[in-house]
């Protein structure tokens, strides 16, 4: 995206957006030592095995060209540069992790919009697959936590410093000057 800046320059953004997304499910059913269940996928959070993630070039009828490797826009406005496609499935026969709430027809579902924060998720990973995954994510993000608390903590104690010292010179007078400025004093008021 191109807009200006206060000066009057041209800057460009660059941003992405879904342009379209299609999830189907079909009733399926899992099972375990304890028997078999159905499964309503609708509204589950999926966590599919990625078979597609391709990023394809726009080479659509907006004015531009490509030199080098370069491409070189001539229209005015946002331009697309390219789009991404990526696909997910969960293969037939294979093992599955459904977390969701048992539902009046016998089904596994996502629960009643009762409130609560309530789950329901279908993954090709495993139970412990999943909650390996949950930790690692959980210790990234406390250690980046914990980073920016310090960079932050670093930068207060710098500002304190530095506005004290900067206060501190302000207030200091040399006695030569003062003596100068006492003087200067007793001449206008003599």
């Amino acid at each position: 995206m191109r807009d200006y800046d206060s000066d009057g320059h041209p800057r460009t953004r660059k941003r992405t957006e879904v342009m379209a997304s299609n999830e189907r499910f079909a009733p399926f059913t899992v099972e375990d030592d304890s028997g078999v269940v159905g499964i309503r996928g609708e509204g589950a959070e999926l966590d599919a095995l990625e078979v597609v993630n391709r990023f394809e070039n726009n080479t659509g009828g907006e004015s531009n060209f490509t030199l080098g490797g370069l491409t070189v826009h001539l229209g005015r406005g946002p331009s697309t540069i390219g789009y991404r496609y990526v696909e997910g499935i969960l293969p037939l026969d294979a093992p599955v992790y459904v977390l969701g709430v048992a539902r009046e027809d016998g089904h596994i579902g996502a629960p009643a919009d009762e409130g609560g924060e309530k789950r329901f998720l279908i993954s090709h990973r495993s139970e412990e697959q999943l909650e390996k995954k949950y930790k690692r994510s959980a210790l990234l993000l406390g250690c980046l936590a914990v980073a920016l608390f310090l960079f932050g903590s670093i930068f207060v104690i710098i500002s304190v410093v530095a506005g004290i010292s900067t206060a501190s010179s302000a207030t200091s007078v040399e006695p030569s000057v003062l003596s100068a400025l006492v003087a200067q004093n007793l001449a206008l008021h003599s």
